[in-house]
C-alpha cells in the first residue's frame, strides 16, 4: 500500500493478524479482526483477554467465531467481507482494505527430503529438544 486505507478488516486471530490489527489502528486506521474461533488459541486465556481489553481501548473491533465465505467489491470500490450467518448479528463487513492473515499447511513434499537425513512427521520438519 501507498498510503494508508481509512478502514481494514484483518482476518486471522494468529500473531500476525492480531500484531498488524494492532499496527494499523495505532496509525489512524479503523480496524476490525475477525477470526472463525479465538485470537492467540495457543497462549495463556487471561493473558489473551487483557491483550483484547487492550486492543478495544485501541480502537480495534473483535469478532470471534465468526468464519467468511466470501469477499466482493462494491461499484465505490469498497470491499464486503460476507461472514457466515448467525442469527441476529452482522453478515457483512465493509471497508477499503482486507488483509488475510491465516496460517497454511507445510508444503515439504517437492524439497526431496527424503534424500537426506532429515525427517519428516505428518508433513513437518521433525525436531528435537534443541
Amino acid at each position: 500500500m501507498s498510503e494508508l486505507p481509512k478502514s481494514i478488516i484483518c482476518i486471522g486471530g494468529g500473531y500476525i493478524g492480531v500484531e498488524l490489527a494492532q499496527i494499523m489502528a495505532a496509525f489512524g486506521v479503523k480496524v476490525t479482526l475477525i477470526t472463525r474461533g479465538e485470537i492467540l488459541k495457543h497462549l495463556d486465556r487471561d493473558i489473551v483477554e487483557k491483550l483484547m481489553e487492550s486492543m478495544r481501548k485501541l480502537g480495534v473491533e473483535i469478532i470471534l467465531g465468526r468464519p467468511h465465505k466470501a469477499v466482493t467489491q462494491n461499484e465505490d470500490g469498497k470491499l464486503v467481507l460476507h461472514l457466515h450467518a448467525k442469527e441476529g448479528e452482522l453478515n457483512q463487513i465493509t471497508a477499503d482494505k482486507i488483509l488475510l492473515a491465516l496460517g497454511r499447511p507445510p508444503n515439504v513434499d517437492a524439497l526431496g527430503l527424503e534424500n537426506t537425513g532429515i525427517k519428516v512427521q505428518n508433513n513437518f520438519v521433525a525436531v528435537d529438544e534443541f
